[in-house]
């Protein structure tokens, strides 16, 4: 109860309260602390777990592998997967989906890949988790072959899938992919999702197609400082110097806070043409 209204450390004081024989309240802890991002405090609690004699289940063995997630502490990790394969935990989904969160993040993706193949029941999270992290290794190709293999399953596509599958088919600057990915959105729920349409402004726009760009972002429902950011710096990287000012000066309009993005698009405007004054650049410090 107490974790869940936000106070972590009265959870904490209330759990040394009570008797520690209980796998399912340290679990809980650990998992409290590594969502919370006190990645520390979880692998310290699943240390003492372990000193109490009690056996991990899968939960704290996902919480705890978060957490090395996060940090991203490599050989942490797989001091908890030997851990988990002694124990007989590595083919349970949380645990196997942990562990291929805690390699991409590492940039070991052999071993990501290698326990995704051994899952015997992939779930949405699993497919995901292999996209994003080829993705944000920067292997586009091999996102989309496994975004691919993810439709042919067939397992659901989320917003996490499209945004990430759209970011790998921006690095590989495949227009055709954009615009299959694009067919498959406009198919789904997240046509009108504000975070797959950034991804498609970002990559319609890094893959040269500003007018496609311009379009999805002027049929979007709502504009986020993301948006704002995608669209502006795929005006200037495209020489339109005038048409990134303009939209400049409609996001002051709209009240939408600037941030470091904005403003190194923006100064390469200045440096180069002189359209955007000190003035302006001024608003966003």
């Amino acid at each position: 109860m107490y974790a869940k209204c936000g106070g972590i450390e009265d959870a904490r004081l209330a759990f040394e309260m009570v008797p520690h024989d209980d796998v399912i309240l340290w679990s809980f802890m650990i998992s409290m602390y590594a969502q919370s991002n006190q990645n520390e405090q979880a692998f310290e609690l699943f240390i003492k777990m372990m000193w109490s004699s009690l056996v991990p289940n899968e939960y704290s063995l996902s919480s705890v592998l978060q957490a090395c997630a996060n940090m991203p502490l490599l050989d942490l990790g797989e001091q908890i997967h030997s851990n988990a394969i002694k124990i007989g935990h590595e083919s349970e989904l949380f645990v196997g989906n942990a562990l291929m969160d805690l390699y991409a993040r590492c940039s070991d993706m052999e071993s990501s890949l290698k326990i995704f193949l051994s899952l015997r029941d992939a779930n949405e999270v699993s497919w995901n988790t292999i996209i994003v992290g080829y993705s944000q290794s920067g292997f586009g190709e091999d996102a989309l072959t496994v975004f691919r293999g993810m439709r042919a399953a067939p397992a659901p596509s989320t917003q996490v899938t499209y945004s990430s599958v759209l970011r790998a088919c921006a690095s590989t600057a495949s227009i055709n992919h954009v615009g299959q990915v694009h067919c498959l959105v406009e198919k789904s729920t997240f046509n009108s999702d504000t975070i797959v349409s950034n991804s498609l402004i970002d990559s319609y726009a890094k893959c040269g197609c500003i007018r496609d760009a311009c379009k999805i972002f002027e049929t979007q429902k709502e504009h986020d400082l993301i948006s704002w950011n995608a669209i502006i710096s795929g005006y200037v990287v495209h020489g339109h110097a005038a048409h990134a000012r303009e939209l400049f000066d409609r996001m002051n309009k709209n009240g939408i806070q600037a941030n470091d993005i904005t403003f190194v698009a923006l100064l390469s405007v200045y440096g180069s043409t002189g359209l955007v004054s000190k003035d302006s650049l001024c608003l966003i410090l």
